[in-house]
């Protein structure tokens, strides 16, 4: 008689309980839950800070075009000055004057050290230039049909760069800089630049636009929040080509006419 002989299994008794090693896991699943939690808090709360820290650009009391300019709504733009008998499409070149640094009692450098003013000056003076000249030919000679720039830096506001980071790769930190980019501010722990700007007709002298701006990048613009001068730079790249495509013809006589407006509105 046939017996089917089956490999023999050990009976392995469950292993005993130990109150600690429980202990242990519950405490570890505990504390990454705390941890999550208290993360988000946490960035909550500075990003509640944050948001009250960003500051508005003034109408500088020590520049050349102050007393005409008019606050404006107008998103990055705070104050705008446009001549109303402006013909922009005679204008074929624009001469660049070097970035002036203001050292007025009412600048927005707070602790910015000269050096790193003085790195965004040159920078503004490079990026204004490349993007202009798609528009007009970069001269030297203040001769007819030629604008002549004036660019004035005025503030700049530093990145926290791991905090920024930080809050634009954690979930509730990508969903509150959602919220800031449809509402049009800043995003968390990112830099800004202000400056102003002065144009005008290279040969006569005459003041054709002018206006004080702030500018910053794009609130879910990760990109930006790793250097402290990186969100500053990217501030200056988007004013240049706001300034760009501002400068038209119908655009300068549009604002020529609402600050005309506003000027008999206030009378």
């Amino acid at each position: 008689m046939n017996h089917s002989t089956e490999p023999n299994r050990r009976f392995r008794p469950p292993k005993p309980f130990r109150p600690g090693e429980f202990n242990v896991h519950l405490s570890s699943a505990i504390a990454k839950i705390i941890q999550r939690f208290s993360s988000s808090a946490v960035l909550i709360a500075i990003v509640g800070v944050s948001g009250c820290a960003s500051t508005k650009p003034l109408a500088y009391e020590d520049l050349p075009s102050t007393s005409q300019l008019k606050p404006v709504d107008k998103g990055h733009d705070a104050f705008l000055y446009a001549h109303s008998n402006t013909d922009m499409s005679k204008y074929i070149a624009v001469t660049v004057d070097p970035v002036t640094v203001y050292a007025g009692q009412d600048s927005q450098f707070g602790a910015v050290p000269e050096e790193q003013r003085r790195i965004i000056a040159e920078y503004m003076q490079r990026q204004f230039t490349e993007v202009l000249s798609k528009k007009w030919q970069i001269v030297d000679a203040a001769d007819s049909g030629t604008l002549r720039l004036h660019l004035t830096l005025t503030g700049i506001e530093k990145s926290t760069p791991f905090v920024s980071a930080l809050s634009h790769m954690l979930p509730v930190g990508l969903l509150i800089n959602s919220g800031l980019q449809l509402s049009d501010h800043n995003g968390t722990f990112l830099g800004s630049v202000s400056y102003a700007v002065d144009l005008y007709d290279a040969k006569t002298g005459e003041l054709i636009y002018a206006s004080i701006s702030k500018e910053a990048p794009h609130a879910l613009d990760l990109t930006s929040s790793f250097g402290r001068l990186d969100a500053a730079k990217a501030g200056v790249r988007l004013g240049a080509k706001h300034l760009k495509d501002n400068l038209t013809k119908e655009h300068v006589a549009a604002l020529a006419t609402t600050a005309s407006d506003r000027i008999s509105a206030d009378l």
